[in-house]
Order: C-alpha cells, then sequence, then structure tokens
C-alpha cells in the first residue's frame, strides 16, 4: 500500500497525465475495503497527493488537482464506497479555486533519481510572452539522465550550460555530478527570473524569493550549493561576446530553429576556443531533419567537430508521443 501511494504521489506532484494513472488499481483496492478502511484510505490518499507537503508548498495547477480528485472520487463511487467527507471538502474548494483563479504558472516536482528531487516553476503553455523558455522540453531530461550516467566527468569541472530556459538539467547536474561550477545563461528576462527562483527553490530550499524582471542579468545572480558555485546570467548568442572558460558545455532542445543556429554555432565555438580542452555536449529533439542536418553543415563549416553522436528515445507517459532526442558531443 506504502508504494502504491507514493507512486501516485509522485505522479500528481509532476502532473502526470490523468489518463495514464492506473485509476482501476485505485478501484480494485478501495472494493476490498471495510467502511474504516476505505476512510483512512481516501484520507491517506488525500495527504499523499493534494495534501501533500510539496504540493501545498509548491502547488501544480488548481485544474490539475480538481480534475485529479474528480477521477479518484469517480473511483471511490465505482467502488460502491461512500466518499469521505474531507475528499469532498477538498474538491469543492478546488472548484471554487478554479473559478477565481487564471494563471499559466504552476510547480512540477520531479523525482529523477531517489536522491535527486527536483521543483520546478514552469507554466503549461509551450509559448509564453514569445519564448520557448518557460517550458520544460524532452531534451532536458534526456540530457539530464546522460549527465548522471557521466557524473564522473563533471566532477569538480566547470560547466556552462546555453539556454537553460527553467533549470532542471543544470539543477540535476548540480545535485548529482558536483561540479565545481555551474553558470547557466539564457536571454529573455522573464525566463532568468523564473530560473533564478528555480535556483533559490532547489538549492537555497527558498520558496518566497522573487527576482524584479527589470533585474540587469549581466552579471547575474550568484549562490552555492555545497562546494560548487553557481551563476545565473544573461547570454545573448548574438551581441555578446562569450567571455567564460569553462571545461563542458552543455545545451538542451535550442537546435529548433534555422534562423538561431549560426549564432548558436558561433558562441559554442568561441567557448571552445577560451579552452582548447573543452568539449559540449548538444541535446536535440529530432522535431526536423533538415534543421538539425543545417546545425551540422554549420558545425563543419565552423571546424567545429562532432566526437560522437548517439540518439535516445524520451516518453513522459504511455500516451504521450514518443520523442527520439539526438546527443553530440562537440570539440575543436
Amino acid at each position: 500500500m506504502d508504494c502504491f501511494l507514493e507512486d501516485i504521489s509522485w505522479k500528481y506532484l509532476r502532473m502526470y497525465p490523468l489518463k495514464d494513472i492506473m485509476w482501476k488499481d485505485v478501484k480494485d483496492t478501495l472494493i476490498n475495503l471495510e467502511y474504516d478502511e476505505s476512510v483512512n484510505f481516501q484520507e491517506n490518499f488525500l495527504c499523499n497527493t493534494v495534501q501533500h507537503p510539496v504540493a501545498k508548498r509548491f502547488p501544480p495547477t488548481t485544474s490539475y488537482a480538481q480534475m485529479f480528485l474528480k477521477s479518484f472520487i469517480e473511483q471511490i463511487e465505482g467502488s460502491n464506497q461512500e466518499v469521505c467527507e474531507d475528499v469532498y471538502l477538498v474538491y469543492t474548494d478546488l472548484i471554487s479555486q478554479c473559478a477565481s483563479l487564471s494563471t499559466d504558472l504552476c510547480y512540477r516536482t520531479y523525482r529523477l533519481q531517489p536522491d535527486c528531487i527536483l521543483t520546478i516553476k514552469e507554466t503549461r503553455k509551450l509559448i509564453t510572452d514569445g519564448t520557448t523558455g518557460l517550458y520544460t522540453w524532452e531534451a532536458g531530461h534526456v540530457l539530464a539522465e546522460w549527465c548522471s550516467e557521466n557524473k564522473p566527468m563533471f566532477r569538480n569541472k566547470k560547466v556552462l550550460e546555453l539556454g537553460s530556459g527553467l533549470g532542471l538539467m543544470g539543477l540535476a547536474v548540480i545535485k548529482v555530478c558536483e561540479p565545481a561550477s555551474y553558470i547557466f545563461t539564457d536571454l529573455p528576462a522573464t525566463v532568468l527570473t523564473t530560473l533564478a527562483e528555480n535556483v533559490k527553490i532547489n538549492l537555497e530550499n527558498d520558496s518566497c524569493y522573487e527576482f524584479s524582471s527589470d533585474c540587469d542579468w549581466t552579471n547575474g545572480m550568484e549562490t552555492s550549493y555545497n562546494h560548487t558555485k553557481v551563476n545565473v546570467r544573461r547570454l545573448d548568442w548574438e551581441q555578446d561576446s562569450c567571455d567564460i572558460t569553462t571545461d563542458i558545455i552543455l545545451a538542451a532542445d535550442v537546435v529548433y530553429d534555422p534562423a538561431i543556429v549560426k549564432c548558436l554555432v558561433g558562441t559554442l565555438k568561441t567557448a571552445l576556443n577560451n579552452n582548447p580542452s573543452a568539449v559540449a555536449v548538444v541535446a536535440c529533439t529530432l522535431r526536423n531533419s533538415d534543421t538539425l542536418g543545417f546545425f551540422r553543415d554549420v558545425l563543419a563549416g565552423e571546424k567545429v567537430k562532432i566526437s560522437w553522436e548517439t540518439q535516445r528515445l524520451y516518453q513522459e507517459s504511455p500516451s504521450r508521443p514518443q520523442s527520439t532526442v539526438s546527443l553530440l558531443q562537440l570539440s575543436l
């Protein structure tokens, strides 16, 4: 029972697609319970999901919580059990909140590994305020997993990330791989402010810190986690000179628009030039083969070598489409 509720708990906290949750298992469990046992199960279910301490502090969207509880109530009723008062009270409260609240921002809490739990403030929209950087994309998950599998490569190294977005991959590297330093970079102010909040939440345990959207991100925000120095700063691939000396450059889901590929490759080459022994690892979700082909052509034209390339599959849940992500290691 504990493992069952724990699995449901983590799925709720990451806003796992409701259609992919094994609701039949919930119903089958309820069918065999006496009244008091059913009430106890329902209360435990609430405590492990909608009323979980993490969910209270960093809640998923109210609409998701409402639909989640609605599905739970359907299983209770379908098993001929009585819905306990606490479940109804929480559900009706969520209905009233949905009527009064309208925000695209929410929190998703990911358990990437038993010792790596990350809470990410993000939007459910693919594009917000003209940027794709407020959404966690597939290649970030894949590259985070690859980095975790190659921890020795990062230990005590200086790492630079291009197009950090909301920071899921970088936060995973900091927590799991123990680099000497990690620099997050991006361009839109809305992305940088949300990224900085995510860094604070996960590395400083500070849920109340907010950054002004008018902040000058040239020098950025600095903090530390254990022995890792952490910096969040603005970097414009087209206008800024990348003067950062680093050992490893990471980038996920940055090869999606041919219009920015030349600027991206120029920034990668400059960063690699700053340290002749440096390498870059870029993760690209295969959406358009022509765009990835153009990226390879520009790399070749700038004499940036592809040391190796491999592909991985990523699928968030059974109902979601499967994505192919190409990983490329680059060097001079």
